[in-house]
């Protein structure tokens, strides 16, 4: 039976109540869940806050309480920052930050999932054998989990921590970059889908990994495969307010705008090149680290904010600036025609050069410690 916009809004309104008096939500959004999907018409939500950095125990009590206010307001896809119970930063904490995959990041998922009747996502370090990759974990209503790893690191602040889960296709485009890195490739994980997409309930799903979406590569491998994409990001870049070393004040404004224009168009344009609605998720506030490998010189950044949901034609339909909290907007939860082509570049057009060269010099550089020196600890 087909649902009215004022019976979305209160189903919204009752779950709110029923929210804040500590009632159930299952069957509540359960019901919600089975008479929006006869229109495909279903809400969604992003979740923007603000880490403590390497506070693995305090971001877990933020993600599960702005989760939780998610599902009051009738959410049935939910997306945490990638990440969520870090932060990421060239930090030393980030060393010890990384948990099971089996642990409790994905095991609360789960439980909210199962909770709301809804999907939630979010990423973590998780260790997987011998190494650490960066897992997108997605909980589904019946407490089923589908994960994907992160196919490349975004840069050196990523590739010290975590291995990627493509590391062969990484070195080789390293190669085709100019850059040369240490010998020896870490196998992917078993259980990983390596196009992050899946089919759920009837249900075709797509998941990507903050740079991931800004590849056209990812539309390639997603396309055709899924009715919505869930994407997750720890975005971060330099602030021009605050010193970062070596960076003249203009330089820093550049990178900020460079940034901040890419954040804002690449949902857009994965939309429009896939036909389907994007919900992606990103932290706000300061990003608190260093500027290298050595840990010597303190450099403070910030994160982007910008999390947007975005309809198949690739139209913004809600978004937050830097504020936390929730993000709420219904869309329409099926595949639709394409109306952009995906090109045959590896990048999209809005990284720029520079973006593109640090990506790659800076990722080697990081990958080479990996393999060098974090895996190391990992094996104590």
């Amino acid at each position: 039976m087909p649902v009215s916009r004022r019976e979305i809004l209160k189903f919204a309104s009752t779950a709110a109540v029923a929210g804040s008096t500590g009632l159930a939500l299952g069957p509540v959004t359960a019901a919600f869940a089975q008479s929006s999907a006869e229109k495909k018409i279903q809400r969604a939500a992003a979740i923007q806050f603000e880490p403590k950095l390497g506070d693995v125990s305090a971001n877990l009590a933020r993600a599960d309480a702005l989760v939780r206010d998610a599902l009051s307001k009738g959410a049935r896809w939910i997306v945490l920052p990638e990440f969520f119970p870090s932060g990421t930063a060239m930090h030393p904490s980030m060393f010890d930050s990384h948990r099971p995959l089996d642990s409790r990041p994905a095991q609360m998922l789960k439980e909210l999932a199962v909770l709301g009747r809804a999907y939630v996502c979010g990423s973590f370090m998780a260790k997987s054998g011998n190494d650490v990759f960066n897992t997108l974990v997605l909980a589904c209503p019946d407490g089923a989990m589908f994960t994907h790893d992160k196919d490349f690191p975004t840069t050196v602040f990523e590739s010290t921590f975590y291995a990627g889960g493509e590391d062969d296709v990484y070195v080789d485009r390293l190669a085709k970059d100019g850059l040369d890195t240490a010998a020896g490739k870490v196998l992917g994980r078993d259980g990983n889908s390596l196009d992050g997409a899946f089919v759920h309930a009837g249900t075709s799903i797509g998941t990507a990994l903050c740079w991931e979406i800004v590849r056209n590569r990812t539309a390639k491998r997603l396309l055709g495969k899924a009715d919505i994409l869930l994407a997750s990001s720890g975005w971060w870049t330099v602030d021009p307010e605050l010193m970062w070393p070596g960076l003249r004040s203009e330089q820093a404004r550049t990178m900020r705008t460079e940034h901040q224009t890419l954040i804002q168009a690449a949902p857009q344009r994965m939309a429009k090149m896939l036909g389907i609605p994007v919900v992606h998720a990103n932290f706000t506030g300061l990003n608190p680290g260093y500027a290298t490998v050595a840990f010597d010189r303190q450099a403070n950044s910030r994160y982007l904010g910008s999390s947007q949901i975005v309809d198949a034609q690739g139209h913004t339909v809600a978004r937050l600036g830097t504020e936390q909290g929730v993000l709420i907007a219904d869309v329409s939860v099926q595949h639709h025609q394409p109306s952009e082509k995906i090109s045959e570049d590896f990048w999209f057009p809005e990284v720029s050069d520079g973006m593109r060269r640090r990506w790659a010099v800076t990722g080697a550089e990081g990958r080479d410690y990996y393999l060098k020196e974090t895996r190391a600890r990992l094996a104590r």
